[in-house]
């Protein structure tokens, strides 16, 4: 009888343990799962960021890769959720409806070609905003207000991107037919034009950015290497100078991004110090989109880097495209903030939605079937973006 109530009881302690082991891992279950829909590596998890060695030199992440890179494996970090400052401050800069009118711009939707929207934008010295309108064949200058101020015709065939330097010069960057920047003065006034093709850069539909970087001028090849074609004046440089990524706001970084593995959401930025040409970071960043694009890299006046991805959330249909901008460390590449953008699912072809402020945050071009509208964004934690 004795040997049977010790035998009830053992069995009951089981039941007991067993029920309780049970809530436990249910109650676990849920932070897992959260923690996957964040994009936070977990065990297992092959949408997580994982590290890898990255080459810089060539834009794209490899395994066994050389040149200027960690001597160890890249640092890793992934996204976390919007930062305060980013989901406060979405201010609308600038709204314009499609057209040909005062202050409108134009989208094209030739069944013939690659439909089109305004191409780039820059932002202007003093505040404002320069837009590429090349489908009307016009630059529109728009006021710190949103106002339109002035238009400027383009004598150009197919423009495509644009920078603007501290006094106010204008590149015009045409790669596909006339090949050639052609520089405008603050007033409009043609100043003199240089050519995209020369030493390091033998095809012109390669290029894909112009910057202005003090009174020099630079295309970028293939989202990598960067060359000086000469300066705002109109003097083509009779030897290139060639930077190992694009010339940052600061003034003393060069930057390259590039896609580790799309669909994962993986991606690397590479930090070089301009003045030494030492490496000073690669990071290896992962977020919760199957990416499609990278929106824009650059950092602002007080060395913050921004980079901005475009993409589709796991799961969802392609139609639901979002985009994020993380604001980097300019010291170790570390993730200082995050805010999530709308994606532009629209097919109509841009060269540069999303352009950073010299003195911090971001504007982002919104397209939709009335128009077009760029607000500010801004990622960087609350202290330090007041």
């Amino acid at each position: 009888m004795k040997s049977r109530r010790i035998a009830l009881i053992s069995l009951l302690c089981l039941g007991i343990v067993a029920v309780v082991w049970w809530r436990c891992a249910s109650d676990a279950e849920p932070e897992r799962r959260a923690e996957h829909d964040s994009g936070a590596p977990t065990s297992g998890d092959s949408h997580g960021p994982k590290t890898e060695s990255i080459d810089p030199s060539s834009g794209t992440g490899s395994s066994g890769a050389t040149g200027q890179q960690d001597e160890a494996r890249p640092a890793r970090t992934s996204s976390s959720p919007a930062s305060a400052a980013g989901s406060a401050n979405r201010a609308v800069v600038l709204t314009a409806t499609w057209g040909a009118g005062r202050g409108q711009l134009g989208r094209s939707a030739d069944p013939e070609a690659n439909p089109e929207a305004p191409m780039s934008m820059a932002p202007l010295p003093g505040g404002g905003v320069l837009v590429l309108d090349q489908v009307n064949g016009r630059l529109v200058r728009y006021g710190p207000d949103g106002t339109p101020e002035s238009t400027v015709s383009l004598a150009m065939t197919a423009p495509q991107d644009l920078a603007v330097a501290a006094d106010g010069t204008v590149a015009v960057l045409d790669r596909l037919a006339d090949r050639q920047v052609v520089l405008l003065g603050p007033d409009g006034r043609r100043i003199g034009t240089l050519p995209v093709e020369g030493p390091g850069i033998d095809e012109a539909g390669g290029v894909t950015a112009v910057f202005v970087d003090g009174h020099d001028v630079y295309l970028e090849r293939e989202n990598g290497p960067v060359y000086r074609i000469g300066d705002t004046s109109g003097r083509a440089a009779s030897e290139r100078e060639h930077l190992p990524g694009r010339p940052a706001g600061d003034g003393r970084t060069l930057l390259l991004a590039g896609l580790i593995d799309a669909p994962a959401g993986r991606f690397f930025v590479t930090a070089i110090d301009r003045a030494s040409r030492e490496h000073r970071f690669t990071r290896d960043i992962g977020v919760p989109l199957s990416i499609r694009q990278i929106l824009g890299l650059d950092a602002d006046r007080a060395g913050v880097i921004y980079v901005a991805v475009a993409g589709t959330p796991y799961g969802a249909p392609e139609t639901d495209e979002e985009a994020r901008l993380l604001c980097l460390s300019p010291a170790d590449g570390s993730t200082l903030g995050v805010t999530d953008m709308p994606g532009n699912t629209d097919p109509a072809e841009t060269m540069r939605d999303l352009v950073v402020l010299p003195e911090g945050g971001v504007l982002y071009s919104v397209r939709s079937e009335e128009g077009m509208t760029v607000r500010r964004y801004d990622c960087r934690p609350a202290s330090s973006a007041s």
